[in-house]
């Protein structure tokens, strides 16, 4: 029987002991059936993939711009990936993690919403200083999360989960997305177009968006503008989603209740960066997805997907 050749690369996470047991964990596909070539460097060469049928690679778009005739299956071990890569490879399949960490990501979007509606931040400053005071915090000061308006910028696989567990806890949900989304877990849908008005009656406004030409700095200062004064921002999408400078600027004159931003422009971010001065932005070093929890889970889907190609 001949061997299907399958190149993966490893990483510290994606081990190839790691990467062997799973192999042999997969009902479907079989270590006799493979012949895998693990690769550990950061960026092999294109050569490496010649007689590969799949390839695994952390961040493919870097390496392979045109795959080998042979290659049938492209992964991309994080999710996202470059559009180019479908467009230059029409008969290769090109696939990705994305999807396999919305769970842990819409969690971490409830973290921060509630804290901000429980007033957390203030909580942990009265902590500090020892201060035992319910001024502020009684009556309605504090409302629950059920009351608030959430708008989510991006209804992918992670932003429909939000969306999902927003819905659970009672909130109005409303989307955007470039294509319209029909789903019980939307009471509003909006285009792009229609952004400013999605943002004006927000409390809460989450981006998921992924990073192309039409999302980059989407949140600029018109958008910063249209937003309620009281609104609180979450970015789990991209950094370059929001004009960092803008925000600074608006959040610095107390435009914004308040922020949370997973991802940034360029990380790790700097610890010169002007951001971290601001009381009432959290920076969080992107862990939302925290996708080492799911290096498991992402190899089967891997194999399960190569399995799909060679037994159709």
């Amino acid at each position: 029987m001949t061997k299907t050749r399958c190149s993966i690369q490893c990483t510290p996470h994606f081990t190839q002991s790691l990467w062997e047991r799973t192999l042999h964990s997969q009902g479907l596909v079989g270590p006799e059936l493979l012949e895998i070539d693990y690769l550990t460097e950061s960026r092999p060469d294109a050569t490496r993939f010649v007689g590969s049928t799949a390839a695994f690679l952390i961040a493919p778009g870097s390496i392979l711009p045109k795959v080998p005739e042979t290659m049938k299956l492209l992964y991309s071990g994080i999710s996202g990936v470059d559009p180019a890569l479908q467009v230059n490879n029409p008969n290769c399949q090109v696939a990705s993690s994305k999807g396999i960490s919305a769970e842990a990501i819409a969690e971490y979007c409830l973290m921060a919403a509630m804290m901000h509606t429980r007033k957390f931040s203030e909580l942990y400053t009265r902590h500090q200083k020892r201060k035992w005071s319910q001024e502020g915090l009684l009556g309605g000061a504090i409302q629950p999360l059920s009351t608030k308006k959430i708008a989510v910028l991006g209804l992918g696989s992670n932003g429909m989960e939000i969306a999902r567990q927003f819905k659970l806890h009672g909130c109005r949900v409303e989307g955007l997305s470039r294509s319209r989304k029909e789903s019980d877990l939307l009471d509003a849908w909006y285009a792009p177009d229609d952004l400013n008005q999605l943002l004006s009656s927000a409390d809460i406004v989450i981006l998921a968006l992924p990073s192309d030409p039409s999302t980059k700095e989407i949140i600029d200062q018109k958008s910063l503008n249209a937003m309620k004064r009281d609104a609180f921002l979450i970015n789990i999408g991209r950094g370059d989603l929001i004009d960092e400078t803008a925000l600074y600027q608006h959040m610095k004159s107390g435009g914004l209740a308040g922020t949370i931003l997973d991802v940034v422009s360029e990380e790790p971010l700097s610890r010169r960066s002007r951001l971290w001065k601001l009381d009432n932005l959290i920076i969080t070093p992107h862990i939302s997805g925290n996708i080492n929890n799911h290096v498991e889970a992402i190899q089967s889907d891997f194999f399960e997907k190569l399995s799909q190609i060679i037994n159709p």
